[in-house]
């Protein structure tokens, strides 16, 4: 009998404890949820599972996220890796909200402030818009992978994958930066955006790409795209979009490295875009500054054109 009542006070004290305990529980980081999370003033619910891009920086970052089995459509800009082969609703500057509205999408995202009637088309048809803007310079990128990571998996999912991302860039980079570390005389380089003065200052990420391929940036010391006389003077080499090339050479004809031949067309996408095309782009211009037969052993690819 004095068993029976034991065992009956401990199975009492048991069921208190682990009420108790209830009522104090907290979940863990891994088990707190990630969704809903607020984005840029854009709530998300849910996890999207169908996402539309008008972006080609996006849609580049989220597939190197690992996430571009969400996209369902895309604008005509999107034109590499496997969202270039969803179907399109039209430039990035004017796409059809009416063919985008038809893919059903969870999400749209984009870049930049649509046109109004495009906005009020998705608004309308009940389709939430986020637009996430682009970074200005390399220490903002780890901040735009998380916050692309967070709209595809939630806040700790999505920032954790952000972090990889930003690592692994940041990895490669650091490949490229001692494949030339033992170059005693590194190349003077100035990239041209345009034909119109702008080119790649120190506060730019076209800089980093220049740097970790072991060059020296002509305009490295000069802010905001604006070229002076002396970045022209002072450059042993011109990169500049492949398609602006002849344009260069002409509208710059008096600069030492066009007069020696030295200006290279290179694909505009990996020096614009956010993604992991940066590493390609520091990858390609090493093969440039420093050829196979260097230390720095990189073939160039033939997504670039080369002038001399």
């Amino acid at each position: 009998m004095f068993r029976l009542k034991r065992c009956l006070i401990l199975s009492v004290v048991i069921i208190i404890t682990l009420s108790l305990a209830g009522c104090n529980f907290k979940p863990s980081v891994s088990e707190q949820t990630d969704f809903p999370i607020n984005i840029n003033g854009v709530e998300i619910a849910a996890q999207p599972l169908r996402i539309a891009v008008l972006s080609p920086s996006l849609a580049e970052i989220v597939e190197d996220l690992g996430y571009g089995a969400v996209l369902c459509g895309r604008t005509d800009e999107c034109d590499r890796g496997l969202v270039a082969e969803l179907p399109s609703a039209g430039s990035s500057i004017a796409p059809n909200a009416g063919i985008v509205a038809r893919w059903i999408p969870d999400l749209v995202i984009t870049s930049s402030e649509p046109a109004e009637e495009f906005s009020a088309a998705l608004h309308n048809s009940g389709i939430p818009l986020l637009i996430i803007p682009p970074v200005e310079n390399y220490s903002e990128l780890g901040g735009l992978y998380r916050t692309v990571g967070q709209v595809l998996a939630g806040k700790i999912a999505g920032e954790t994958a952000g972090n990889a991302l930003m690592n692994e860039l940041g990895r490669r980079l650091d490949i490229h930066r001692m494949q030339t570390a033992s170059q005693s005389e590194k190349p003077v380089i100035l990239y041209a955006a345009d034909a119109f003065g702008h080119v790649a200052t120190g506060d730019t990420i076209a800089h980093m790409i220049i740097e970790s391929a072991g060059g020296v940036n002509a305009a490295a010391n000069d802010t905001q795209w604006a070229m002076t006389t002396e970045n022209l003077e002072s450059a042993q080499i011109i990169l500049c979009p492949a398609h602006l090339v002849e344009q260069i050479k002409t509208k710059f004809a008096d600069a030492p490295a066009v007069i020696s031949g030295k200006v290279y067309g290179v694909d505009y996408r990996d020096f614009e875009r956010q993604g992991m095309c940066i590493s390609d782009a520091a990858e390609y211009v090493m093969s440039i500054l420093y050829p196979p037969e260097s230390p720095a052993d990189t073939e160039p690819t033939e997504e670039y054109s080369q002038s001399t």
